[in-house]
Protein backbone atom coordinates (compact mmCIF):
# COMPACT_ATOMS: atom_id res chain seq x y z
CA UNK A 1 0.00 0.00 0.00
CA UNK A 2 2.86 2.37 0.83
CA UNK A 3 4.53 1.57 -2.49
CA UNK A 4 1.32 2.25 -4.45
CA UNK A 5 0.72 5.51 -2.55
CA UNK A 6 4.29 6.60 -3.27
CA UNK A 7 3.91 5.92 -6.99
CA UNK A 8 0.69 7.96 -7.12
CA UNK A 9 2.30 10.79 -5.16
CA UNK A 10 5.15 11.04 -7.68
CA UNK A 11 2.68 12.29 -10.31
CA UNK A 12 1.81 15.29 -8.16
CA UNK A 13 5.08 16.17 -6.41
CA UNK A 14 7.21 18.91 -7.95
CA UNK A 15 9.81 19.28 -5.21
CA UNK A 16 12.97 17.48 -6.35
CA UNK A 17 14.04 16.44 -2.86
CA UNK A 18 10.64 14.99 -2.00
CA UNK A 19 10.43 13.27 -5.39
CA UNK A 20 13.82 11.68 -4.73
CA UNK A 21 12.68 10.42 -1.34
CA UNK A 22 9.50 8.97 -2.84
CA UNK A 23 11.48 7.32 -5.65
CA UNK A 24 13.81 5.74 -3.10
CA UNK A 25 10.82 4.52 -1.07
CA UNK A 26 9.20 2.97 -4.15
CA UNK A 27 12.44 1.25 -5.18
CA UNK A 28 13.11 -0.02 -1.67
CA UNK A 29 9.63 -1.50 -1.39
CA UNK A 30 9.07 -2.83 -4.91
CA UNK A 31 12.31 -4.85 -5.15
CA UNK A 32 11.72 -7.08 -2.09
CA UNK A 33 8.05 -7.45 -3.04
CA UNK A 34 9.09 -8.55 -6.54
CA UNK A 35 11.64 -10.98 -5.11
CA UNK A 36 9.02 -12.48 -2.79
CA UNK A 37 6.48 -12.87 -5.61
CA UNK A 38 8.98 -14.43 -8.05
CA UNK A 39 10.30 -16.77 -5.37
CA UNK A 40 6.81 -17.96 -4.48
CA UNK A 41 5.15 -17.90 -7.90
CA UNK A 42 4.47 -21.63 -7.75
CA UNK A 43 2.72 -21.29 -4.41
CA UNK A 44 0.73 -18.29 -5.65
CA UNK A 45 -0.56 -20.22 -8.66
CA UNK A 46 -1.34 -23.21 -6.48
CA UNK A 47 -3.16 -20.97 -3.99
CA UNK A 48 -5.36 -19.63 -6.79
CA UNK A 49 -6.13 -23.17 -7.96
CA UNK A 50 -6.85 -24.24 -4.40
CA UNK A 51 -9.62 -21.65 -4.24
CA UNK A 52 -11.09 -22.72 -7.57
CA UNK A 53 -10.99 -26.43 -6.71
CA UNK A 54 -11.27 -26.13 -2.94
CA UNK A 55 -14.02 -28.76 -2.58
CA UNK A 56 -12.77 -31.20 -5.21
CA UNK A 57 -10.36 -34.03 -4.56
CA UNK A 58 -7.04 -33.91 -6.40
CA UNK A 59 -4.88 -36.97 -7.03
CA UNK A 60 -1.34 -36.02 -6.01
CA UNK A 61 1.77 -38.09 -6.66
CA UNK A 62 5.24 -36.98 -5.51
CA UNK A 63 8.20 -39.07 -6.60
CA UNK A 64 11.92 -39.06 -7.24
CA UNK A 65 13.58 -40.16 -10.47
CA UNK A 66 17.20 -41.23 -10.85
CA UNK A 67 19.07 -40.28 -14.01
CA UNK A 68 21.74 -42.86 -14.85
CA UNK A 69 23.47 -41.92 -18.10
CA UNK A 70 26.44 -43.54 -19.79
CA UNK A 71 27.78 -42.50 -23.20
CA UNK A 72 24.54 -40.77 -24.21
CA UNK A 73 22.23 -43.63 -23.18
CA UNK A 74 19.89 -43.63 -20.18
CA UNK A 75 19.18 -46.67 -18.02
CA UNK A 76 15.46 -47.48 -17.76
CA UNK A 77 13.85 -50.32 -15.82
CA UNK A 78 10.78 -52.43 -16.49
CA UNK A 79 7.85 -51.05 -14.52
CA UNK A 80 6.49 -53.05 -11.62
CA UNK A 81 2.96 -51.65 -11.85
CA UNK A 82 2.93 -51.34 -15.65
CA UNK A 83 5.19 -54.21 -16.79
CA UNK A 84 4.93 -53.50 -20.52
CA UNK A 85 6.85 -50.23 -20.27
CA UNK A 86 10.30 -49.07 -19.17
CA UNK A 87 10.77 -46.11 -16.85
CA UNK A 88 13.45 -44.37 -14.77
CA UNK A 89 14.73 -45.88 -11.55
CA UNK A 90 13.07 -44.32 -8.55
CA UNK A 91 9.63 -44.21 -7.04
CA UNK A 92 7.14 -42.39 -4.90
CA UNK A 93 8.34 -40.75 -1.69
CA UNK A 94 7.03 -42.20 1.56
CA UNK A 95 5.68 -40.28 4.53
CA UNK A 96 6.31 -41.05 8.20
CA UNK A 97 3.50 -41.86 10.60
CA UNK A 98 4.42 -38.76 12.61
CA UNK A 99 2.45 -36.71 10.04
CA UNK A 100 -0.68 -38.87 10.26
CA UNK A 101 -2.66 -36.54 12.56
CA UNK A 102 -2.11 -33.60 10.23
CA UNK A 103 -3.07 -35.72 7.22
CA UNK A 104 -6.29 -36.64 9.01
CA UNK A 105 -7.04 -32.97 9.66
CA UNK A 106 -6.57 -32.28 5.95
CA UNK A 107 -8.82 -35.19 4.98
CA UNK A 108 -6.05 -36.98 3.06
CA UNK A 109 -7.19 -40.22 1.41
CA UNK A 110 -5.16 -43.07 -0.07
CA UNK A 111 -4.84 -43.28 -3.84
CA UNK A 112 -7.67 -45.34 -5.30
CA UNK A 113 -5.83 -46.36 -8.49
CA UNK A 114 -3.03 -48.40 -6.92
CA UNK A 115 -3.69 -51.32 -4.55
CA UNK A 116 -2.43 -50.64 -1.02
CA UNK A 117 0.07 -53.36 -0.15
CA UNK A 118 3.46 -53.74 1.56
CA UNK A 119 5.13 -51.96 -1.36
CA UNK A 120 2.74 -49.01 -1.69
CA UNK A 121 1.99 -48.43 2.01
CA UNK A 122 2.74 -44.86 3.15
CA UNK A 123 3.33 -43.68 -0.41
CA UNK A 124 2.94 -39.98 -1.15
CA UNK A 125 0.43 -40.94 -3.81
CA UNK A 126 -2.75 -39.60 -2.29
CA UNK A 127 -6.03 -37.74 -2.77
CA UNK A 128 -6.54 -34.38 -1.09
CA UNK A 129 -9.07 -31.56 -1.36
CA UNK A 130 -7.84 -28.60 -3.39
CA UNK A 131 -8.13 -26.19 -0.48
CA UNK A 132 -5.30 -28.00 1.36
CA UNK A 133 -2.85 -28.26 -1.56
CA UNK A 134 -0.72 -25.18 -0.69
CA UNK A 135 -0.34 -26.32 2.93
CA UNK A 136 0.46 -29.84 1.82
CA UNK A 137 3.15 -28.72 -0.64
CA UNK A 138 4.75 -26.37 1.91
CA UNK A 139 4.90 -29.28 4.33
CA UNK A 140 6.49 -31.53 1.69
CA UNK A 141 9.05 -28.90 0.68
CA UNK A 142 10.07 -28.56 4.34
CA UNK A 143 11.38 -32.15 4.25
CA UNK A 144 9.84 -32.96 7.64
CA UNK A 145 8.04 -36.21 8.51
CA UNK A 146 8.91 -37.86 5.21
CA UNK A 147 11.52 -39.80 3.31
CA UNK A 148 14.34 -37.52 2.21
CA UNK A 149 16.87 -39.94 0.68
CA UNK A 150 16.67 -41.95 -2.53
CA UNK A 151 18.68 -45.00 -1.51
CA UNK A 152 15.60 -47.19 -0.82
CA UNK A 153 14.40 -47.36 -4.43
CA UNK A 154 17.93 -47.48 -5.83
CA UNK A 155 18.65 -50.49 -3.65
CA UNK A 156 15.33 -52.26 -4.28
CA UNK A 157 15.30 -51.75 -8.03
CA UNK A 158 18.96 -52.06 -8.94
CA UNK A 159 20.85 -53.88 -6.17
CA UNK A 160 18.26 -56.36 -4.86
CA UNK A 161 17.35 -57.36 -8.42
CA UNK A 162 20.99 -58.06 -9.34
CA UNK A 163 21.12 -55.48 -12.13
CA UNK A 164 24.01 -53.80 -10.31
CA UNK A 165 26.39 -55.32 -7.76
CA UNK A 166 26.15 -54.55 -4.07
CA UNK A 167 29.95 -54.58 -3.89
CA UNK A 168 30.43 -51.71 -6.35
CA UNK A 169 27.33 -49.75 -5.36
CA UNK A 170 27.35 -50.02 -1.58
CA UNK A 171 28.04 -46.27 -1.53
CA UNK A 172 26.59 -43.82 -4.06
CA UNK A 173 26.51 -40.08 -4.69
CA UNK A 174 23.82 -38.02 -6.40
CA UNK A 175 23.26 -34.47 -7.55
CA UNK A 176 19.83 -32.85 -7.37
CA UNK A 177 18.95 -31.75 -10.90
CA UNK A 178 15.55 -30.07 -10.68
CA UNK A 179 11.97 -30.24 -9.53
CA UNK A 180 9.48 -31.18 -12.24
CA UNK A 181 5.83 -30.22 -11.77
CA UNK A 182 2.93 -31.27 -13.96
CA UNK A 183 0.46 -28.54 -13.10
CA UNK A 184 -2.95 -29.30 -11.68
CA UNK A 185 -5.14 -30.46 -14.56
CA UNK A 186 -7.72 -33.02 -15.60
CA UNK A 187 -6.32 -36.52 -16.15
CA UNK A 188 -8.00 -39.22 -18.22
CA UNK A 189 -5.99 -41.79 -16.29
CA UNK A 190 -7.50 -40.82 -12.95
CA UNK A 191 -10.75 -39.48 -14.44
CA UNK A 192 -10.34 -36.37 -12.33
CA UNK A 193 -7.96 -33.65 -11.26
CA UNK A 194 -4.32 -34.66 -10.92
CA UNK A 195 -0.99 -33.07 -10.05
CA UNK A 196 2.34 -34.84 -10.51
CA UNK A 197 5.57 -33.70 -8.86
CA UNK A 198 8.99 -35.31 -9.27
CA UNK A 199 12.49 -34.56 -8.03
CA UNK A 200 15.11 -35.54 -10.60
CA UNK A 201 18.49 -36.73 -9.29
CA UNK A 202 21.59 -37.73 -11.23
CA UNK A 203 23.90 -40.57 -10.21
CA UNK A 204 27.53 -39.46 -9.86
CA UNK A 205 29.32 -42.77 -10.39
CA UNK A 206 32.88 -43.51 -9.37
CA UNK A 207 35.35 -44.85 -11.91
CA UNK A 208 34.58 -48.42 -10.84
CA UNK A 209 30.84 -47.81 -11.04
CA UNK A 210 31.19 -46.32 -14.51
CA UNK A 211 33.07 -49.43 -15.58
CA UNK A 212 30.27 -51.71 -14.35
CA UNK A 213 27.55 -49.55 -15.90
CA UNK A 214 29.39 -49.49 -19.22
CA UNK A 215 29.76 -53.28 -19.13
CA UNK A 216 26.03 -53.59 -18.45
CA UNK A 217 25.29 -51.33 -21.39
CA UNK A 218 27.58 -53.26 -23.72
CA UNK A 219 25.73 -56.50 -22.90
CA UNK A 220 22.62 -54.94 -24.40
CA UNK A 221 19.07 -54.67 -23.14
CA UNK A 222 17.50 -57.33 -20.95
CA UNK A 223 13.99 -58.16 -19.81
CA UNK A 224 14.58 -55.99 -16.74
CA UNK A 225 16.61 -53.06 -18.07
CA UNK A 226 17.11 -51.10 -21.28
CA UNK A 227 19.53 -48.38 -22.35
CA UNK A 228 17.70 -45.72 -24.36
CA UNK A 229 18.83 -42.75 -26.39
CA UNK A 230 17.28 -39.33 -25.86
CA UNK A 231 15.49 -39.68 -29.20
CA UNK A 232 13.95 -43.01 -28.22
CA UNK A 233 12.81 -41.59 -24.90
CA UNK A 234 11.17 -38.61 -26.59
CA UNK A 235 9.47 -40.97 -29.05
CA UNK A 236 8.20 -43.09 -26.13
CA UNK A 237 10.07 -46.20 -27.24
CA UNK A 238 10.04 -45.85 -31.01
CA UNK A 239 13.42 -45.95 -32.79
CA UNK A 240 13.42 -45.17 -36.54
CA UNK A 241 14.42 -48.23 -38.55
CA UNK A 242 13.99 -50.63 -35.60
CA UNK A 243 11.13 -52.81 -34.39
CA UNK A 244 8.89 -51.35 -31.71
CA UNK A 245 9.44 -53.86 -28.91
CA UNK A 246 8.64 -51.88 -25.76
CA UNK A 247 7.17 -48.56 -24.64
CA UNK A 248 8.87 -45.85 -22.60
CA UNK A 249 7.04 -44.01 -19.82
CA UNK A 250 6.24 -40.32 -20.10
CA UNK A 251 8.20 -39.74 -16.90
CA UNK A 252 11.43 -40.83 -18.64
CA UNK A 253 11.39 -37.57 -20.60
CA UNK A 254 11.63 -35.70 -17.29
CA UNK A 255 15.22 -36.99 -17.03
CA UNK A 256 16.27 -35.02 -20.08
CA UNK A 257 17.66 -31.50 -19.88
Amino acid sequence: MIAVASVIALFFVTDAVLAGLLTGAVTGLIIPIGDRVSGNSGYLKLSAQSVRYRKRYVRLSISYLIRIEIDGKYLLLRGRRIPNQFQPAGGVYKFNQTIRDRFNSWGVLSDNLIPIDDVSADDLRIRIRGQYLPRFMKWFDSGKNREVGIWREFSEELIDTGILSAENFKSIKFDFVRKHVDSLQYSEYSNGLEMLVAHVFELLPTAGQVQELRALKQRGGTDAAQWCSEDRIRRRGVEPGESYTYSVSRTAEWLLS
